[in-house]
This record gives C-alpha cells, structure tokens and sequence, in this order.
C-alpha cells in the first residue's frame, strides 16, 4: 500500500520463511524489513495519516502498531474471538478504532479509550 505522502509503498511478503512487513522507497532502492522473526500470518495493514506509524492484524487476531522509523512494534490488543476488522485511524490521529464483529469484546481495563 502507498503511504499518504506518497513516499513509500509498504508489503507483505514471505521471502524469510514467515510473513513479514516491508518498505520500498517509491523511487527504487533496496526494500527495508519492518518485521523481524514475526511468528504468524499477516493479514493486513494500513498506513497512519503522517505516514510514521502502521497498524496491521495478523493471524493471531492481534493488532499491532509498528514506528517505521524505529520499528518498534507494539500490540494494541488481541480479540479472543476474531481478526479485527474495519481498523482506522480517527481524525484526531491518537486514537485507532476497530470492529471485531465480537459484540462481547469491551476494551482491556489497562487500556483507555
């Protein structure tokens, strides 16, 4: 997927084994891996508004947050019961939402909203 500045166009692929995250400068260059040693299938991803964050789902239902300049990934959270759908960022680009389609899942009490 293209970044929003038109920068970068971010991937998935599996060329180390596992399914990871990529960066390819629009402009040519070797790719960047984003992810290393991931442990699951990646399902999907999507870029933040400043074009510094993505947030993508894998197989083990999580939601995860990587920097792409430091590559740092954090989970958000990780549903019990499916693959978080409909993931977005809101216009006031701190918070993310998501629809599970779980309608039991409530936020994690460390977490606020």
């Amino acid at each position: 997927k293209w970044s929003p500045d038109g920068k970068y166009i971010a991937y998935i692929s599996d060329q180390t084994g596992e399914t990871e995250l990529y960066l390819q400068e629009a402009t040519g260059g070797e790719p960047v891996q984003l992810t290393k040693r991931n442990t699951t299938y990646i399902r999907s991803l999507l870029w933040s508004p400043d074009a510094k964050k993505i947030i993508y789902t894998d197989r083990k239902n999580r939601l995860n947050l990587i920097d792409v300049d430091s590559k740092q990934v954090t989970t958000l959270w990780q549903d019990p019961i499916g693959e978080p759908r409909g993931v977005a960022f809101s216009p006031w680009r701190r918070r993310k939402r998501q629809s599970s389609g779980n309608p039991r899942w409530k936020w994690p009490a460390s977490r606020k909203r």
